[in-house]
């Protein structure tokens, strides 16, 4: 695996509402950007017809 991993946990608890939504748009966005890459790869993977 060539791409470094980060792990963080934190306390949600102490967390606002706001923060809580900030929170979770960026999870989203993450896991959208982690699935257009896979998609990528598995395209780039796949036979061509000709």
């Amino acid at each position: 695996m060539t791409e470094k991993e980060t792990k963080t946990t934190i306390d949600i608890s102490q967390l606002t509402l706001d923060q809580l939504y900030i929170l979770n748009e960026a999870v989203v966005n993450r896991i959208d950007e982690l699935r257009a890459k896979q998609d990528r790869e598995a395209r780039n993977r796949s036979p061509r017809p000709y």
